[in-house]
Order: structure tokens, then sequence, then C-alpha cells
């Protein structure tokens, strides 16, 4: 084992399960999850960045930065796409599949398949930390998330639960829609790199072989058809 990891089994007797947990030397958590008998393999990139997450500072900085509401959401759907095309082609081409969820306080881009989980892995990591941001792909893409809010707003589960957020709490950024965007059309460029380095610095590798996403009430979905 590398002295730059930290690889830990841990197992249930009672399940007769387990899984690994490595620590690199980046930062990163990797949970491997083992299903001999699975033919699927499914693995998520998660974040720790969120829709409420809206003022952060990393450690090698000394000033916080403050983002407008939606830019989890928005960065969810926008990375995504680069100047070469968008990662779903790039997942169809080798017969996989992915999609991505944003939640109050995390933003996971996954994808499944049952051959060339290698390749697949590969496209994973490249999307996820190599943002492209032109003018024109940023106004495309906030009018795709403006019908997606259409959308929700004819979910009465969904606005009664943001209904009773804003009722509860009247400061706090879970208030808001995940899916909150307007302010974004007046931000900078450099609004979006700074939250996606933010992003791709707090991340966690979730990796099993066989496993079926299910997206929660409280999260936004980006499956593009």
């Amino acid at each position: 084992m590398s002295a730059e990891m930290k690889n830990t089994l841990v197992e249930s007797k009672l399940l007769r399960d387990g899984y690994r947990c490595v620590k690199h030397a980046s930062g990163l958590t990797v949970f491997i999850y083992p299903k001999a008998e699975m033919r699927s393999t499914y693995a998520v990139f998660g974040t720790r960045y969120g829709s409420i997450d809206k003022v952060f500072k990393r450690s090698d900085e000394d000033k916080a930065e403050t983002t407008p509401a939606g830019i989890a959401h928005f960065l969810e759907h926008k990375l995504f796409e680069s100047e070469d095309g968008d990662a779903f082609g790039r997942y169809a081409e080798i017969g996989a599949s992915a999609n991505a969820y944003t939640s109050f306080e995390t933003t996971r881009y996954l994808f499944s398949c049952t051959e060339n989980a290698e390749q697949a892995l590969e496209i994973l990591l490249d999307f996820v930390q190599s943002p492209y941001f032109t003018k024109q792909t940023v106004e495309k893409e906030l009018g795709i998330i403006g019908q997606e809010i259409k959308m929700y707003d004819d979910d009465p589960q969904w606005r009664m639960m943001f209904s009773l957020l804003r009722a509860m709490y009247h400061a706090h950024p879970i208030k808001d829609d995940i899916a909150r965007w307007r302010a974004l059309r007046k931000s900078p460029r450099s609004t979006f790199t700074a939250a996606t380095t933010r992003s791709i610095t707090s991340t966690t590798w979730h990796c099993a072989s066989a496993a079926t996403a299910r997206r929660r009430k409280s999260s936004r979905c980006a499956t593009k058809c």
C-alpha cells in the first residue's frame, strides 16, 4: 500500500458484507463496494457543496467568496458540457448512462455501466474538473434550468416543502429553492470558476459494482434526454 494512502477494510459480520475506505493524500475519500455477483458498475463523484453553500473560503484564501443562490445547481448542469461536446455523448459512445443531482448540502455526479467501467471513470474525473464557460453556453443552460423550474412549480409537494421552509427559516439559505437562478445572469465568469474550484476540492468518491440511482425529493436532477 502506498505511503500516501490509507486503505481501511470495513466489514459487517451480521450483513456478511463490507467496503473499503481509501484516504488519499490529496484529501479525496474513496469508498469501494465490491459486488462480485453483480454485472453493473455504479460510481458517484460527490462534493460537499450544495444550495445552502453561498459563502465560503478555501484554506489558501484570505477573503471569503459570496455567490448567488442557485449556483450549485447551475454548476451541476454546466459541468457536463465541454468545448468538444458534452459528457452525455461520451458516455453514450461506451454504453454507459450518467446523471447528477443537487441537494441542500451536496452535489453528486454519477454513472452506471455493464462494461468499459475504467473509461467511464476517466470521463467522470475529466468533466467534473474541466469547467467550460462562455456567455453563450451560460445563457443556454440558464434557459434549460428555467424550464426545469417551471416543471417543479407544477409539483404540489415541492412547492409545499419550500413554502414551509420559508415560513420556518427567514434568513437561512435553506429557504431558497435549490434551482434559484435569476441572479446568475448578472454574475461574472469568475464567480462560476470560484464556485467550481470550491466544488471539486471537497469531494468524495463512492464506487460500487451495482446500485440504483434514486433521486431524493430534496434534490434537483439534471437528466438530459
